[in-house]
């Protein structure tokens, strides 16, 4: 039994990237069949900014073909550079807890 792909990589095998990380647009339309699982319903989940793909390629969406603010299309243009975090750095959240809070006025212990 063939192990089940990943949502991204099910769309690196879609997408085709080259050398340099860049894919032909891949129409919404395409996710079927096969490709059925790359489907969905408020946004790309798989492709945020956050996810798996996105820390590895920049990601880019166009909204412009169909009416309203859906994604039509997707394409990886090159490799992130690897300086993307969502994490708050220690020294920024020592900060903020040194402070008193802004709305009760209390302070952290």
């Amino acid at each position: 039994m063939a192990k089940k792909l990943t949502k991204t990589e099910l769309f690196l095998k879609l997408a085709k990237p080259n050398k340099n990380g860049v894919s032909r647009w891949v129409y919404v339309s395409e996710f079927v069949g096969e490709y059925a699982d790359l489907t969905f319903g408020n946004g790309a989940s798989w492709a945020r900014k956050e996810s798996t793909l996105a820390k590895k390629y920049i990601i880019e969406f166009d909204k412009k073909i169909t009416r309203g603010n859906g994604i039509d299309r997707i394409r990886l243009n090159g490799f992130n550079d690897g300086t993307y975090s969502q994490h708050i750095s220690a020294s920024i959240k020592r900060e903020i807890k040194s402070r008193r809070c802004v709305i009760l006025g209390t302070s952290n212990p």
